[in-house]
């Protein structure tokens, strides 16, 4: 090839290679400037984890003998925790287990002060943990006897809160068959809101026309592995006016019960517009809870 197509050819491959090194160059600077996704922790289930130690106690315990049980706390909420506290229960006050803590109930001790153990968030991902130590004691075994099998619990408690917040369209005219605002949707349901205590389904009823109302009936469920012990509505809003919300049954903001699984939050209010239209529904719920762990071990000589 002589020098005159050589360089030609070198020419026409200039515009090229030029391209590509642009291309590469800001394929890379656009890659390096994409933010990272917010992981949103308010939604689904989630419990906190209640749990012994890794071999603290161990399997076996020799009779006669000090040893420590330890109790580790974990707050996977989407939401903090406070009033919190551990005691134990079961075969530790018999002749073959004794707790010698002078605190037979002890709060663990977070980044907030004692009692508090912060929820997952954005800054946050891990949420926290703490671990509780117990001292205690074994007995003796009966003479003729080489073993023995106990068992006992922790038990946790806590307060913490749960938010409910979806955009819902609110019709208050449904005979306007020229209405083209948002579509209504009688019935939604949800997978949760971060906590055991979650809302799972709601119900839309309108009674339209003049001075029209609607009533948002939410079904509230115990979905962790714990027991709720009382629920207390905070506040209501659709949009930025305060809705009047109460449980069916107690007839009132507050249910305090022995066992739950499940309760419908009916919330009212009258509407001020006349067409359909999209808004935010928002309730807060404070909530107290309590969940246990069982640990068994054998007493040897």
């Amino acid at each position: 090839m002589d020098l005159s197509k050589k360089r030609e050819m070198n020419r026409s491959l200039l515009p090229l290679t030029v391209l590509l090194v642009l291309t590469l160059f800001l394929s890379s600077c656009g890659s390096s400037v994409q933010p990272e996704p917010i992981q949103y922790f308010k939604e689904g289930v989630k419990d906190v984890k209640l749990s012994f130690f890794q071999n603290t106690p161990p399997k076996e315990i020799y009779e006669d003998s000090d040893f420590k049980i330890a109790v580790e706390l974990d707050n996977q909420l989407g939401y903090d925790i406070k009033e919190v506290s551990v005691a134990m229960a079961g075969d530790l006050d018999s002749r073959y287990l004794q707790l010698t803590d002078e605190e037979m109930e002890k709060r663990p001790e977070g980044s907030m002060g004692d009692g508090y153990l912060l929820g997952r968030s954005p800054t946050n991902p891990v949420g926290e943990r703490s671990i509780l130590e117990f001292s205690a004691h074994s007995g003796r075994l009966f003479e003729n006897s080489e073993r023995q099998e106990l068992g006992f619990f922790a038990k946790a408690s806590y307060a913490s809160e749960v938010l409910f917040l979806d955009t819902i369209c609110i019709n208050p005219n449904l005979y306007d068959v020229y209405d083209s605002g948002c579509k209504v949707d009688p019935q939604k349901s949800y997978t949760g809101q971060g906590a055991p205590l979650a809302v799972t389904k709601m119900e839309q009823v309108v009674s339209p026309g003049s001075g029209a109302e609607v009533e948002l009936r939410l079904t509230v469920k115990n979905k962790g592995k714990g027991r709720v012990k009382s629920i207390y509505v905070r506040s209501a809003k659709l949009g930025s006016s305060e809705v009047y919300c109460k449980f069916k049954g107690p007839d009132s903001r507050t249910w305090n019960v022995n066992t739950f699984d499940e309760a419908l939050l009916i919330c009212n209010t009258v509407l001020d517009q006349i067409s359909s239209y999209e808004t935010t529904f928002s309730v807060e719920m404070d909530y107290e809870y309590v969940l246990s762990s069982f640990k068994s071990i054998s007493l040897v000589k």
